[in-house]
């Protein structure tokens, strides 16, 4: 109960932290007079935190942050018409002017091999396995099958004996 009791007081302080940080850096314009405009915007498989078009303060530095979501990753950031390549956060320096940041996000590959290559691993194995299993049924059942022989034969070579002694 104790630990449930400091987790939720770190986790709500985290959040009135970073929701200080936020309001700290970006300001509402009905209270600045030289505010400036970064439009965010990511395509459908990621997001930019925060989003949308952002009211700056003149001569503050936002940074802003970059989330592919589950299965893609980050393929390209454009700021103002121009690449940065897959960064996970931008920091505005100084805003002076408007500004703009796009985010374009692909297909992860690089978890896909691993994980097809972990399927191969997995299935030789099996079939090792199922390979010594057969391998050693079989010759069981061939060392029975000569037991058996024997027994048969050794039975029948006492009987024709005794039959032929009596």
């Amino acid at each position: 109960m104790k630990t449930k009791n400091i987790t939720a007081t770190l986790l709500i302080a985290l959040i009135v932290i970073c929701t200080f940080s936020v309001l700290t850096q970006f300001r509402f314009a009905a209270t600045a007079t030289n505010t400036h405009t970064i439009t965010a915007i990511a395509d459908s498989n990621g997001f930019v935190f925060p989003r949308g078009e952002v009211t700056v303060v003149q001569g503050r530095s936002p940074t802003f942050r970059i989330f592919p979501n589950t299965g893609y990753c980050i393929s390209n950031v454009v700021i103002d018409g121009v690449s940065v390549g897959p960064v996970t956060s931008y920091t505005f320096d100084n805003v002076l002017k408007d500004h703009s940041l796009a985010a374009v996000f692909e297909i992860d590959n690089t978890g896909q091999f691993t994980f097809s290559l972990w399927w191969v691993l997995f299935v030789i194995v099996v079939l090792a396995l199922l390979t010594a299993l057969l391998m050693f049924s079989s010759r069981r059942k061939n060392s029975k099958a000569r037991k058996n022989s024997k027994a048969r034969k050794n039975s029948k070579t006492q009987q024709n004996a005794y039959e032929h002694f009596h």
